[in-house]
């Protein structure tokens, strides 16, 4: 048995409500809070609040600790593991409880940022980070809806002019508006450009507005990996090797 954190309980019920689970719903959810694990069907999230609750006032803990000795530090919490809008409300809600500086969220899919529009409103837009490049017709179609969706504030990452374009493109057509974050690839060697002068390039495209439909925001340095590296001083000299690189 789990209990249920305040904002997590009553984003759900407005959810419920909403999507008309109020009315027979119930049954056609995979889990229900309290449910012992032999009762949930699959897939479900099974979350831990307490834990995540814990995890959201260490970081809020550490994010506080460096303020006032470096640059303020904003916090846009990643949705991937959950996937739930629901979570993502009680993520950020938690993280500002703390005393954190809350940027938004980040989705590393188009799926994942249809689900978490979910919890934003016209009145209270949720700001999403599409935290990965989009490409294929289909994908780019429905990144352009969530631009045009009254209840997000939306940007997404791009390493490559060409896709940019296409983006912004479909974009202004569906009469949205998306911030550019150009991705720089630090030493992940999966997404982003080579150097410092590809993104300079890159991002001066995106600030003349030769893109309609983009706005230029600023960059994702990002090196997942270090967090596999087990020692800590290995990793430490990894991510200052990673910081160098985005500085330059």
């Amino acid at each position: 048995h789990a209990r249920e954190s305040r904002a997590l309980r009553t984003h759900t019920r407005a959810m419920a409500a909403a999507e008309g689970d109020a009315e027979g719903g119930a049954a056609r959810r995979a889990a229900g809070v309290g449910a012992r694990a032999t009762e949930c069907s699959t897939p479900a999230l099974l979350l831990d609040v307490r834990a995540f609750e814990r995890n959201c006032a260490l970081l809020a803990g550490r994010v506080r600790a460096v303020a006032g000795t470096e640059a303020a530090v904003a916090v846009r919490a990643h949705g991937k593991a959950h996937k739930a809008a629901a979570c993502v409300t009680a993520q950020l809600a938690a993280l500002s409880e703390a005393g954190c500086e809350v940027a938004g969220v980040c989705a590393q899919t188009v799926s994942e940022a249809e689900e978490f529009a979910k919890a934003g409103s016209e009145e209270h837009p949720i700001d999403m980070l599409v935290s990965n490049q989009t490409v294929g017709a289909g994908k780019i179609a429905r990144l352009a809806a969530l631009a045009a969706d009254p209840r997000v504030t939306l940007s997404a990452c791009f390493d490559d002019a060409e896709n940019a374009a296409a983006v912004g493109a479909a974009v202004a057509s569906a009469g949205g508006e998306c911030a550019a974050v150009v991705e720089v690839d630090v030493g992940q060697h999966r997404c982003g450009v080579a150097d410092a002068q590809q993104a300079a390039e890159l991002a001066e495209r995106l600030a003349m507005g030769d893109m309609p439909g983009l706005s230029f925001k600023g960059l994702q340095c990002y090196h997942g990996g270090i967090q596999h590296v087990r020692a800590l001083e290995d990793r430490r000299v990894a991510a200052e090797e990673a910081h160098a690189k985005a500085k330059a």
